[in-house]
């Protein structure tokens, strides 16, 4: 619908994190403190799915191209790219990013991981601005903190323009083998909480900077998730495979 033209228009925050599943979010887990912001804003949001949702998919680019192209994977062209992964270069369906630019809305896409959405492989087409970050000392991929650093950055630009805008980041501090954070022996589930701990801490960072922001009105923050984890349920240790509950509801 037209919006108002004395509202200024809406900044939309888009995070997913990997693998972070709906378990966390029942009442027998409430008493997890690594990740007590998040559990926080499923009392305080003004919407929340009650984890009830089932991913598109146990695979991180399929559940994103059916994030980006707004169909299930089953639906789009699929192929297999350069690095052996799944691609959409041959998909005609207009992307997220191509109708945002059409609604003449911005789109910033920050990226952990440089080969996950890229413009050769259709998961990026149309994309208004691309912040490739330099991954981790030690790791493959970039980690929250640095995420939220470019996203205040671009945050406090944007909210000078009378623009739409979305920003979208996918969180993979979380992901397998679940050794970015406080290693406890052998343990995969509190290794893997020890992660999604270092994501709850900067999205309370965030949420701090927004709340005490003078546009706080403006601004949306969406949170989601890929996928979930096995770990060990059905002789999945991590997730890719059969769509069992514990890999697919977020």
């Amino acid at each position: 619908s037209p919006r108002n033209p004395q509202q200024s228009a809406p900044i939309v925050i888009l995070l997913t994190i990997d693998s972070l599943k709906a378990d966390w979010f029942n009442k027998s887990a409430r008493s997890l403190t690594q990740i007590k912001t998040l559990q926080r804003l499923t009392d305080s949001s003004s919407t929340w799915f009650s984890a009830k949702i089932f991913s598109a998919s146990t695979s991180t680019r399929f559940t994103l191209g059916s994030l980006i192209f707004g169909r299930y994977p089953s639906h789009l062209k699929w192929q297999r790219d350069r690095a052996t992964h799944p691609s959409l270069l041959k998909e005609t369906r207009p992307t997220l990013w191509t109708q945002l630019k059409q609604g003449n809305i911005s789109s910033t896409y920050i990226a952990t991981d440089k080969d996950i959405i890229r413009d050769n492989n259709g998961l990026g087409r149309g994309l208004g601005k691309v912040i490739i970050l330099p991954p981790r000392l030690g790791f493959k991929v970039a980690f929250s903190p640095s995420v939220i650093d470019h996203l205040i950055t671009e945050l406090t630009s944007a909210i000078d323009k009378d623009q739409g805008a979305l920003f979208f980041s996918h969180l993979l501090d979380a992901h397998h083998p679940f050794n970015g954070g406080a290693k406890v022996g052998k343990n995969m589930i509190q290794n893997h909480l020890s992660e999604l701990a270092i994501i709850d801490q900067q999205i309370s960072r965030l949420l701090t900077w927004i709340e005490k922001n003078e546009a706080h009105s403006r601004i949306w923050l969406l949170i989601s998730s890929d996928h979930g984890q096995g770990f060990g349920r059905h002789h999945v240790r991590t997730h890719n495979g059969p769509p069992y509950e514990h890999q697919a509801r977020v």
